[in-house]
């Protein structure tokens, strides 16, 4: 038997992708083998972010915000007591969905 896939709505992709530390997250999630700790991810977000945010400010952001988001789209998983964090196959199609808007050149 087939796999169904879960339509996505709209309106709540295009809520998560408002804030770019979700479209980092996806981007930078789709681009592991497997899953990250939610340090190290904070980390990769901080080396980057044009405001100069800390990885720790970064990780409470995560934790607290944007994950949780996230999550609620089906686009990552989050095991909040082991601290990692993973892409789902949800997120994989979000990912083609930002790789398309870049190469297209709108977001």
């Amino acid at each position: 038997m087939a796999k169904i896939r879960p339509r996505l709505d709209l309106d709540d992709v295009c809520s998560a992708l408002r804030s770019e530390r979700r479209r980092r997250t996806v981007r930078l999630l789709a681009n592991r083998s497997g899953a990250t700790t939610r340090a190290e991810l904070a980390r990769t977000l901080a080396e980057e972010d044009p405001e100069g945010a800390t990885s720790e400010a970064v990780e409470l952001s995560l934790y607290h915000v944007h994950l949780p988001k996230l999550v609620d789209l089906n686009a990552v998983r989050h095991d909040a007591d082991a601290g990692t964090v993973a892409i789902t196959e949800t997120g994989r199609r979000i990912h083609q969905y930002l790789d398309e808007a870049d190469r297209t050149g709108c977001e």
